[in-house]
């Protein structure tokens, strides 16, 4: 085992489904590494070569070399809290500039349709994160049971709201409709922006108290924009010509107003496609539309990288210039596109090849540089890594170890990691991980950069 001398936070997760509350607290464990997994269901963590935890087995080989993989991430800096139950998390920062999460609790449903049994979830924090504690969570759904856990986007304006899938009814037949949920001084307030099913994906961006929502739909071609200031009316807006696919596929960022004007707020949608497709005419690959007012309108869309098969974009602005993060299917490659233009031309570069596709979050921080959280399954080691990687001038990109998981021990890390930089330049990545019948929600962080 690795020797740590920093003293490390250990968490048991929250609730599985259905109750709110707060986290419960970190225990403090000093000395040789620490880390947890779910095994089979169960909590285990090890320290001094023993489990620390009442009732649980004692850590055998293969748990013990996965916990020193988890100890060179730690000493590397990084520290890592389970949240709760759930998966498919969103971040955003607060009002206050401290992080929280949107995510789906319960059990996920792998083909997609009924939703599995599960409910809207928000998670957040009294400023006491970076020590591992002050979490709390809580539901927003109105509907248990029927929230699909791969479409949910959390936002502050200022208040918190969240943008998720929901079934009109609990019937397998009933299809996903788009609500929206906002938190002002008391219960969460539900509203439906889209009653036309189906509604598979929801991606959502926060900027000047505008509120910018981009979905799709089985219903209609392309990309749907809907914009809210201020949690007022929703102004709609499409892009109808936008290739698309149902799944993974789409992503929307918002920059700051120019010159403080908010019906000048820079504006983007990105989606990706595995196939070519007919309707509209389109290449596969990586799309992008540009808008100069909020979302209102569009500009004409451009096929930003059509070599080969791409999945997964992620959007972020740098000032009024957008740059993307996706995944690269055939050539197993993280890549960033970026433009310096407002997304009229695009230069694309690797940030890193892998064995298997990989999926990526995207940021930037306070000077506009990017930086990436990337998820991959290794196939070659039978295991899966998120990683951090930022670009320097000199020597390139560069990738950190921060969290990685064992397929022999039924784990896996959920795709799409979500990655944002708080005021101090501490990098918070949020994730999911687990089995087919039991997932966690991790929030990881860093000290300042």
């Amino acid at each position: 085992m690795r020797i740590l001398p920093a003293v490390i936070e250990i968490d048991s997760p929250g609730p599985i489904a259905g109750r709110g509350g707060p986290v419960a607290g970190p225990r403090r464990v000093a000395g040789r590494a620490a880390r947890l997994h779910s095994v089979r269901a169960r909590l285990i963590a090890c320290c001094l070569g023993v489990a620390l935890i009442a009732g649980c087995d004692a850590v055998g080989p293969a748990e013990e070399d996965e916990m020193d993989r988890g100890a060179a991430a730690l000493a590397a800096g990084w520290a890592i809290v389970d949240i709760g139950g759930g998966f498919h998390p969103s971040l955003a920062l607060d009002s206050a500039g401290e992080p929280a999460l949107s995510y789906t609790r319960g059990v996920p449903d792998p083909s997609h349709v009924d939703g599995g049994d599960t409910t809207a979830a928000f998670a957040s924090n009294d400023g006491t994160w970076r020590s591992g504690t002050g979490w709390t969570t809580a539901d927003i759904s109105l509907i248990p049971g029927k929230i699909d856990g791969f479409a949910n986007a959390l936002g502050f304006s200022p208040a918190a709201q969240v943008a998720y899938t929901s079934r009109t009814r609990l019937d397998r037949d009933s299809g996903f409709i788009l609500q929206f949920a906002r938190q002002t001084n008391g219960p969460w307030q539900v509203t439906t922006v889209e009653s036309t099913p189906w509604v598979w994906q929801v991606k959502q961006r926060v900027k000047d108290e505008t509120t910018l929502l981009g979905y799709v739909s089985t219903a209609r071609t392309g990309v749907l924009v809907a914009s809210s200031t201020s949690g007022g009316d929703w102004t709609r807006s499409a892009l109808p010509d936008m290739p698309r696919d149902l799944l993974s596929s789409m992503d929307v960022g918002l920059a700051a107003a120019v010159d403080g004007e908010k019906d000048k707020l820079h504006a983007g949608v990105a989606t990706s496609t595995l196939f070519p497709t007919s309707v509209p005419a389109a290449p596969r690959g990586l799309h992008f539309a540009a808008s100069a007012d909020g979302g209102n309108t569009w500009g004409a869309i451009v096929h930003v990288d059509t070599s080969g098969p791409m999945i997964g974009p992620q959007t972020a602005f740098a000032g009024a210039n957008p740059l993307l993060s996706y995944s690269d299917v055939d050539q197993k490659l993280a890549k960033l596109a970026s433009s310096d233009d407002g997304g009229v031309t695009w230069s694309v570069e690797t940030v890193a090849a892998f064995t298997s596709a990989p999926s990526t979050g995207l940021a930037v921080d306070a000077d506009g540089a990017p930086l990436l959280a990337i998820v991959v399954p290794d196939s070659a080691t039978f295991q899966d890594f998120l990683y951090f990687a930022r670009r320097d001038s000199k020597t390139g990109w560069s990738l950190e170890l921060v969290d990685s998981v064992a397929w022999s021990l039924g784990l896996r890390l959920g795709a799409n990691p979500r990655i944002a930089t708080t005021a101090d330049g501490s990098i918070v990545i949020a994730y999911d991980y687990g089995t087919q019948v039991a997932h966690h929600v991790r929030f990881a962080w860093s000290p300042p950069l």
